[in-house]
């Protein structure tokens, strides 16, 4: 773990979309969006727009609770951000950003 954001976005598995909200909620309800799969926010920097989450694997088995995914942030405007997914896992990106991507939708 800590290994920095670098390494995600050179060899990490990315998924990213739209969102018609402003950065501030984006953050905050990504950060609620993992607390209740049982995933951890064990990093993050508003300023710097991104968070490092960990211990996915009470929803998803398949990775051990080390495993990191990054979510990177990026404001439009002040109502469209742009949400984007990135793990070294790739199994684990793709489902991770289907259900935050979910919860942003509602």
């Amino acid at each position: 773990m800590g290994i920095g954001v670098k390494p995600f976005k050179q060899r990490g598995s990315s998924y990213a979309e739209s969102f018609s909200r402003n950065f501030a909620d984006c953050y905050l309800k990504t950060a609620d969006i993992f607390e209740s799969m049982g995933a951890t926010v064990y990093r993050g920097n508003q300023k710097k727009k991104f968070m490092i989450v960990i211990a996915f694997s009470g929803e998803f088995p398949q990775c051990s609770d080390a495993t990191e995914v990054a979510v990177f942030f990026k404001e439009i405007n002040r109502q469209k951000t742009i949400v984007e997914v990135i793990s070294l896992n790739y199994a684990l990106a793709e489902f991770a950003a289907a259900r935050l991507f979910a919860g942003l939708k509602e």
